[in-house]
């Protein structure tokens, strides 16, 4: 998807192709965009969520500026070249480690509710909460708290609070259930729309490059003509050359 050109000048400089693995959805990718709106020397952005990356169009400056700025709001970018373009993401589940911290959180559930009060007992509690939300939750903290310093509530940041919140008045076990049961969710939903993605793109390779009408003979064959959207998704009209 592009963007509108931010800025002027005879020559346009060279593309930068970047794969972001943590962008998936269309929501990470405004932010992106509101993140390097202000960013002087980008010319273009070009998104493309099926594969994860973004083309950018900007000079020396303004990519290690950018480069900078997705860093901080954990949105890391891999570069990639014309002889490795982005391969469709693959929305593949880190199952080892969010098993391990759900089970950590339900221990320090399970701790908390059958163990007796002691101090010993909640020390092993806060280690194991605070084990379930490191193993899965510092992506989440990381752009959290990128979003509250540009003052933006998205879900990230109201995780964010909410965990820290929890953590702060004691309330360990459910901080760090809600965290993994969170990444979870959030991992789940990307696989989800990874799959749909290459659904539609199977689909869409099923179409034929030309159609011919049943009764009208004498006209020329219609071309098909195919215009991609930010989604991927591609719809077709036929139109007589």
């Amino acid at each position: 998807m592009a963007s509108s050109p931010s800025c002027c000048g005879s020559e346009q400089p060279d593309a930068v192709l970047w794969q972001i693995q943590a962008m998936d959805c269309a929501s990470e990718e405004n932010e992106i965009r509101h993140a390097l709106r202000d960013v002087v020397g980008i010319a273009e952005l070009r998104f493309q969520l099926a594969s994860r990356s973004l083309e950018i169009r900007a000079d020396a400056k303004a990519l290690a500026e950018a480069e900078a700025i997705l860093r901080r709001l954990g949105y890391p970018p891999t570069s990639l070249t014309p002889a490795t373009p982005a391969a469709p993401s693959s929305g593949t589940v880190p199952w080892t480690g969010m098993i391990a911290a759900l089970v950590l959180a339900a221990a320090a559930e399970a701790a908390h509710l059958l163990l007796p009060p002691a101090l010993a007992v909640q020390g092993l509690v806060l280690l194991l909460s605070a084990g379930a939300i490191a193993l899965v939750g510092l992506p989440v903290y990381v752009k959290g708290l990128a979003a509250l310093r540009q003052g933006r509530l998205n879900i990230n940041a109201l995780m964010t609070v909410a965990v820290t919140g929890a953590f702060l008045i004691g309330h360990w076990p459910e901080a760090g259930m809600v965290m993994a049961l969170y990444a979870l969710a959030e991992a789940l939903e990307a696989r989800a729309a990874d799959r749909a993605r290459q659904a539609i793109r199977r689909l869409m390779q099923l179409a034929p490059d030309t159609a011919r009408p049943a009764r009208r003979r004498a006209s020329p064959p219609p071309r098909l003509i195919s215009t991609e959207l930010p989604s991927q998704t591609r719809f077709f009209s036929l139109r007589t050359v």
